[in-house]
């Protein structure tokens, strides 16, 4: 098993640099291989890219996507 530090590091760079995702105001926790993104994005397909962006690094034994949605409002 990967130590939690190293999949909190890969998943954060993974989120950071990825164009397709604001990774703002999104949190990401590791603990025992159980990741836990929270924090909010604005669309129910930016909640569903950010677990398909981290989901398939090794060492990860489960996702828990705690993200809210909350639209931007167009003023």
């Amino acid at each position: 098993m990967r130590p939690d530090e190293d999949l909190l590091k890969e998943i954060t760079q993974i989120l950071e640099f990825d164009p397709a995702i604001d990774a703002t105001n999104i949190f990401v926790a590791v603990e025992e291989g159980i990741v836990t993104l929270s924090g909010s994005v604005h669309s129910n397909v930016a909640q569903w890219m950010a677990k398909e962006a981290v989901k398939h690094i090794s060492g990860i034994r489960s996702i828990i996507v705690e993200l809210e949605v909350r639209p931007l409002i167009k003023e």
